[in-house]
């Protein structure tokens, strides 16, 4: 009788939950990393999510962290544990760049924005079509801005940089964010480029349920 019931439960969790092996762009630092940290996104939960990492650098009065979405890509899924079925996706033309600023005294955002310089695959010709500036302040910016840099900054504002690009984030291969000496000089810090290169990387979920991530 009890192995009856465990087959059932067993069926039960094949037929609603899923499997799924999706390609991940991780865009890794190259060269000196310039004291930038990378830290893994511990909420990752796979297939619909879109960012797998974090680039922090911090210093005693202010910190930046950077972050990339849309860089995610399913390639099987299937039922649970074993992904067999090809996973056909519409190729997608955005790609998203958000650069956040925690700082002790200078809420500028849009000087500081003129000071930020992005190279895609080593060309100035990639513009983004959008770019959004926000200093609200709100209670999420804090929370998602939580990291290692929190035990080194003395920090109360937070600024968030949206970038948009239309550009199919698999013809991505590299890019270098720099910082000039004027927001450095903004901020009292000494922020260097972060200089980052495309990597491919698979990743495993054997067990999802598609409605928790609605």
């Amino acid at each position: 009788m009890r192995l009856v019931y465990i087959v059932i439960v067993f069926l039960l969790l094949a037929s609603t939950g899923c499997s799924s092996i999706e390609k991940c762009i991780y865009l890794k630092p190259i060269g000196k990393n310039n004291n930038w940290i990378v830290q893994r996104n511990k909420h990752y939960r796979g297939y619909y999510d879109e960012i797998t990492h974090y680039y922090f650098a911090c210093d005693s009065l202010s910190s930046i962290r950077v972050s990339f979405t849309n860089r995610v890509r399913p390639i099987l899924i299937g039922p649970l544990i074993i992904p067999i079925f090809p996973m056909f996706s519409f190729k997608t033309e955005t790609f998203q760049i958000s650069i956040s600023i925690k700082t002790y005294n200078d809420t500028d955002l849009v000087t500081l924005s003129k000071d930020i310089h992005i190279k895609i695959n080593d060309s100035l010709s990639f513009f983004p079509y959008k770019t959004i500036l926000d200093n609200s302040q709100k209670k999420w910016n804090e929370e998602s801005h939580k990291s290692i840099c929190d035990n080194k900054s003395k920090t109360n504002n937070y600024l968030r940089i949206l970038y948009r690009y239309k550009v199919n984030p698999n013809k991505i291969n590299n890019i270098t964010i720099s910082f000039d000496q004027a927001i450095n000089k903004r901020l009292s810090s000494n922020y260097k480029s972060l200089n980052l290169k495309r990597r491919n990387r698979l990743h495993y979920n054997a067990w999802f349920f598609p409605a928790s991530y609605e």
